[in-house]
């Protein structure tokens, strides 16, 4: 069912940076898997997205790549890949894609970490997934979330 940020929150969509965050847990004490979004003013349009090359991806990807480690550093985290960009899709929309691996916050598990970026009509869709790999059901449950996710 498509679901608007205002039918949720009672906030209008002309709030410059809202998000939603949902948890997955183990036997409620541990997440194993996170999905996020937050809306953003635009930073790049669909048609750009269209037209991208392989070196617009990977400029890109620099510039996202560079904030990343000192972001999980904050979080008591870190990088445990490479961060990998592409052009992707959510659903059939098109998306800028970031992925990597990092190291859990309370354990030493390995974690996969995937960022979609989607330019809706007026703002910046930023999906991120997060999901403990040693968890088969959290990863089902994240990919169940991508086939359904649908931005109006």
């Amino acid at each position: 069912f498509p679901v608007t940020i205002a039918s949720v929150t009672g906030v209008p969509q002309s709030e410059k940076n809202l998000s939603l965050s949902a948890n997955a847990n183990r036997e409620g004490k541990l997440n194993t898997a996170t999905v996020k979004v937050v809306f953003t003013d635009n930073m790049i349009e669909s048609d750009d997205l269209r037209h991208f090359s392989r070196s617009d991806v990977d400029d890109v990807c620099e510039v996202i790549s560079s904030s990343i480690a000192p972001a999980l550093k904050k979080i008591n985290s870190e990088l445990t890949s490479a961060v990998s960009c592409s052009l992707s899709s959510v659903n059939g929309a098109p998306a800028f894609l970031a992925e990597f691996h990092r190291k859990g916050i309370l354990d030493n598990d390995d974690w996969e970490v995937k960022s979609y970026q989607l330019p809706l009509a007026e703002k910046m869709a930023v999906l991120t997934v997060t999901y403990n790999v040693t968890s088969q059901t959290s990863k089902n449950e994240i990919d169940t979330v991508l086939r359904s996710v649908k931005f109006n």
